[in-house]
C-alpha cells in the first residue's frame, strides 16, 4: 500500500521531485556503477542499463532472470535500497519512499542522499 501511495505522491509532486534533474542524475550515476559491477562480475549487462531511467521491460527481465534477485541483493547493497529500486527512476523513488517512512531513514540518507533530501522536503516543506 505504501509503495502505491508513493506513486500517488510522486504524480502529485512530480515537478518538485524531478524538475531540477538531481534525482535522475543520482539514479543514473548508480545505474552506471551497477553496470560496472555487473561487468566486472561477468554478468554481461545490457549497455542501456547505464543510461535508461524509465521502465524498460528488457532491463527488468535482465535483472530478474539473468542476474536474479538473490544475486542482485548482494550486488546492490550500499548502492540502491533494493534490487527493485534499480528498475526505473519511478521505482527508485517509490522504494525510497518506503524506506524513508517505514524502515531506515539513516541508511537511505547514506546511500541515496538526494532521494532522502527530496523526501524530507516533501515531509517538511518549510524546513
Amino acid at each position: 500500500i505504501v509503495h502505491e501511495l508513493a506513486h500517488s505522491v510522486e504524480e502529485r509532486y512530480k515537478d518538485f521531485i524531478y524538475s531540477d534533474q538531481s534525482l535522475k542524475k543520482e539514479f543514473l550515476g548508480k545505474r552506471k556503477r551497477l553496470y560496472d559491477i555487473l561487468s566486472a562480475n561477468d554478468y554481461k549487462p545490457l549497455s542501456k542499463i547505464a543510461n535508461v531511467y524509465v521502465y524498460d521491460k528488457e532491463i527488468d527481465m535482465y535483472f530478474y532472470k539473468e542476474v536474479g534477485y538473490e544475486a542482485m541483493w548482494n550486488i546492490v547493497v550500499g548502492l540502491f535500497p533494493s534490487p527493485y529500486s534499480c528498475t526505473s527512476l519511478r521505482e527508485y523513488f517509490a522504494v525510497g519512499f518506503e524506506e524513508y517512512f517505514l524502515r531506515n531513514r539513516t541508511e537511505l540518507k547514506r546511500i541515496c542522499p538526494i532521494l532522502h533530501n527530496k523526501l524530507a522536503e516533501l515531509e517538511f516543506p518549510e524546513d
